[in-house]
């Protein structure tokens, strides 16, 4: 009898470690923090009045350096689409970090409502002559 308790507990201490490893496993996986992020107002995705979307002046990139330091990163290139509830309305290559003058154009016709898309980002660091940026979605409100 004092075997199978023994058994028992050793069982259930094992499953406890297993346990806590594949916790800790999940709980480090949602906590990962790319190395190169992209911004428009100091904003990765997600809403955004829509005022405060027109004023902005393009996509900024940013580097992580360690805790909570980041370096700006220079933006080569992106994409960008409009879309109103379904349709495509607008897409472009734009070849900078600032809006090209046919984007801030098009950004006068935005209403309530539309999703901008930044994908395909590139940008550059120094020693590292290409990075990929995730891609951004705003929806105007």
């Amino acid at each position: 009898n004092r075997c199978a308790l023994l058994q028992l507990s050793t069982m259930t201490i094992r499953l406890n470690i297993l346990v806590s490893i594949l916790l800790f496993t999940s709980i480090a996986k949602a906590q990962y923090r790319p190395k190169d992020i992209a911004m428009v107002g100091g904003q990765k995705s997600g809403e955004m009045v829509l005022e405060a979307f027109r004023v902005q002046q393009g996509v900024g990139g940013y580097h992580y350096i360690s805790g909570n330091h980041w370096e700006s990163s220079t933006v080569d290139s992106f994409r960008i689409a409009i879309f109103r509830d379904s349709s495509l309305l607008f897409s472009y290559q734009n070849k900078s970090n600032k809006w090209d003058s046919l984007v801030v154009l098009r950004f006068r016709n935005l209403k309530v409502g539309d999703r901008i898309l930044l994908y395909d980002i590139w940008a550059t660091w120094p020693g590292i002559p290409q990075l990929f940026l995730q891609p951004l979605e705003y929806i105007m409100r």
